[in-house]
């Protein structure tokens, strides 16, 4: 994706309408996480951590601000359990520069869904196809987010309801749950029409689920039918000479590395070094190429 030059422009529009490699000033971002690290604030293996040692710091609750999906269902396994007294909130809502809540922006339609591989020698490929296409019914659905009917749950009016007894235990301890399988087959599934079809009646809502709510309530989805600035750099024709020579830059680990760097002085040659080696390449020209091409247009809104 980096190599077919997209994602160059940061998906950015800047306050005049126009589209900009950089729309926050980056010395003022760096020497923020420069003072967060001079003062002890911020985890030094942050960019190196892999995901084992992120959970294993988050479920004794050592990282006090954490950017990421909300981990609910990692905490109330751990963290949640041993520590009840705990709970990370959502910090927010954070206001953009129109002092309007900052949303989670989505297109209209399906946007994405990981893709699945087949081994070319494999002579289980029906197999697998079959199992996938049941993990997408309405059948695969029940059994894996409600488990099996009869021991689990019940159908009333259309609905699956929790057996009680079932629902006292996995309120009372989460691993049972996934302990009787119960969301394992969450990951083959594609368009997930669940929540809309068998919506979960607040009664029936364990306290992690009702937490869960409350983070979706302050982060609100907003649907935006319109198409990305990256699109309209396509027919730009220093396109390919400038993904050549961008190719090998990486801006994101240049900036990390600006962070570490002994002094601010150095810190902010690191920065300068990258960004122009991006104009070098010929990012300005291709920024006002594309903003040219939106200004002509009235549906660019990333």
């Amino acid at each position: 994706k980096r190599d077919q030059g997209i994602g160059y422009l940061g998906g950015f529009i800047g306050a005049d309408g126009r589209p900009s490699k950089w729309p926050i000033p980056e010395e003022e971002k760096l020497m923020f996480m420069r003072k967060l690290v001079k003062e002890g604030l911020f985890d030094l293996e942050a960019f190196s951590n892999t995901d084992t040692m992120a959970k294993e710091k988050m479920a004794i609750g050592k990282i006090a601000v954490f950017g990421a999906q909300s981990g609910m269902g990692h905490f109330q396994n751990t963290l949640y359990q041993t520590n009840p007294e705990m709970k990370y909130e959502l910090l927010g809502p954070l206001l953009n520069k129109s002092g309007k809540i900052k949303t989670q922006v989505e297109k209209k339609g399906r946007s994405g869904f990981p893709v699945m591989f087949l081994s070319a020698d494999t002579d289980k490929a029906e197999a697998v196809l079959r199992f996938i296409d049941f993990c997408n019914s309405e059948q695969g659905w029940l059994l894996s987010q409600w488990g099996v009917e009869g021991i689990h749950y019940t159908m009333e009016n259309g609905n699956p309801k929790w057996i009680p007894e079932m629902k006292a235990k996995f309120d009372a301890d989460p691993a049972f749950k996934r302990d009787q399988g119960i969301g394992y087959l969450g990951g083959f599934i594609g368009a997930d029409g669940r929540p809309s079809k068998w919506p979960i009646p607040e009664e029936e809502k364990t306290q992690f689920e009702k937490w869960q709510d409350e983070y979706k309530a302050k982060v609100p989805i907003v649907f935006i039918d319109k198409v990305s600035a990256n699109y309209l750099e396509r027919d730009w024709p220093g396109l390919a000479d400038y993904r050549d020579k961008t190719s090998t830059l990486d801006y994101e680990q240049e900036f990390r590395r600006a962070i570490f760097a002994s002094t601010d002085e150095e810190a902010l040659q690191i920065l300068q070094d990258i960004r122009q080696k991006y104009i070098d390449a010929g990012i300005l020209e291709l920024v006002e190429h594309v903003a040219q091409k939106a200004a002509a247009r009235d549906d660019i809104g990333w």
